[in-house]
């Protein structure tokens, strides 16, 4: 096999490779062999057309099937001889084929530069200590509690902790209608707008409360968002919550876990303890990606620059976000690139394995928070892309982490 290499500029590579014909006729040969047992031609037995002849009869096939088992067999040979690393696929040309002459074609491909990956001095982290206090504990805990919660109706105001069973009608500034009917509300769990809950606040059953309120601007319908808004509120019934007491009925609901309030204690205390540690991991990550985005600064792919920052431009409009959008989205994308490029080399380098059962439990997890059953979701071409960013998202945790202990502990 030959191979010559035109540097067309910016990470494009022009490779001529000129397969020999002995090879070209090796393939013709073998399509031959899985073929003759597959047609059926009057005037010949099973197996016995010739090959000259079938070479005629079926050029055209016997042609493409030599070339789709040559071509890309050569060209990754020739990627590796040339130690290139394509960034794209590659787009082909040239491809006639011949059985009595060697074939050349051409591929013209993207490559990745060769990148110098920064030593672990180049980065700086400030190491923070686990820190809990009694309010932090008495929260957790009290989610527990709260699962467990039973409510008995009361007659006075509603207050914080309270549920309500109330309907409201509730029409924009432009007369849609966002009127609901018996929804039941826990008041202060900040799930409706500040002015909501506000009206709410000392509420007794029967009692009505008419007020003005902006929709939020994010609001999962478009045709609501930052709209005025009359609501006329009634609260048609209040309870109050009732905690249940830690006791060996309740404990029940943590087996294994947790058999005495002193174990329960120490549960909650380990819970808090983990979500600290895990949100302190991810402070380290933030500032390391910050970091590494003043650091690396190596040209990538131009045809990958513009994919990507198409996708930035979609998400930056959708987030409105417009202001400066070509040069915002391009600024993401080329970041992006780069962190993406850095993590695979660093997770080379490494040698750091990734456990599969972490992507696809991280994978369900993301699924069942939108809803969507994993077992399904993953049998589409949405659900396969889905799990990729999932794969990549724990790969660059991992990566971020191990450079972090690195940092933390030389």
């Amino acid at each position: 096999m030959q191979v010559a290499i035109e540097d067309q500029g910016d990470l494009k590579r022009k490779l001529t490779i000129t397969i020999p014909q002995n090879q070209v006729k090796a393939a013709y040969d073998k399509v031959y062999s899985s073929l003759k047992g597959q047609v059926k031609v009057k005037g010949f037995r099973p197996g016995k057309m010739p090959q000259q002849l079938m070479e005629k009869r079926f050029k055209k096939y016997m042609s493409e099937e030599a070339m789709e088992t040559l071509v890309p067999e050569y060209y990754q040979k020739a990627i590796e001889q040339e130690n290139l690393t394509p960034a794209i696929q590659p787009h082909f040309d040239d491809l006639r084929i011949d059985k009595k002459k060697p074939l050349t074609f051409t591929a013209t491909v993207e490559v990745w530069p060769e990148v110098q990956l920064p030593d672990f001095s180049k980065f700086t982290l400030e190491k923070k200590e686990v820190k809990i206090t009694e309010e932090e504990l008495k929260a957790q805990q009290n989610q527990h509690l709260e699962k467990y919660a039973t409510y008995e109706p009361k007659e006075s105001a509603a207050e914080e902790g309270d549920r309500i069973l109330l309907s409201f009608e509730a029409h924009t500034e432009d007369n849609q209608d966002v009127s609901q009917p018996n929804h039941f509300y826990i008041l202060g769990s900040k799930q409706f707008i500040p002015e909501f809950e506000e009206a709410l606040q000392g509420l007794k059953a029967g009692e009505e409360k008419e007020f003005d309120a902006l929709l939020p601007a994010d609001h999962p319908r478009e045709e609501y968002r930052s709209k005025k808004t009359h609501f006329k509120v009634t609260a048609q019934g209040v309870d109050t919550r009732i905690l249940p007491e830690v006791d060996e009925t309740f404990l029940k609901n943590f087996s294994g876990r947790a058999a005495t309030p002193e174990e329960f204690t120490e549960m909650v205390k380990k819970e808090v303890t983990e979500i600290k540690e895990q949100k302190i991991a991810a402070d380290y990550r933030t500032e390391l990606r910050k970091q590494l985005n003043e650091i690396l600064d190596f040209p990538v792919p131009e045809s990958l620059l513009e994919q990507e920052t198409e996708h930035f431009k979609q998400d930056l409009t959708q987030q409105k976000k417009t202001d400066n959008l070509e040069e915002n989205a391009k600024a993401e994308a080329l970041s992006q690139l780069r962190l993406g490029r850095f993590i695979y080399l660093m997770q080379e380098k490494e040698k750091i394995e990734i456990d599969p059962n972490n992507i696809y439990n991280r994978f369900m997890l993301n699924a069942q928070m939108l809803g969507l059953n994993p077992s399904e979701l993953i049998q589409s071409d949405h659900g396969r892309r889905f799990y990729e960013d999932t794969r990549h998202m724990v790969t660059e945790e991992a990566i971020l982490d191990h450079i972090a202990n690195k940092v933390l502990n030389p």
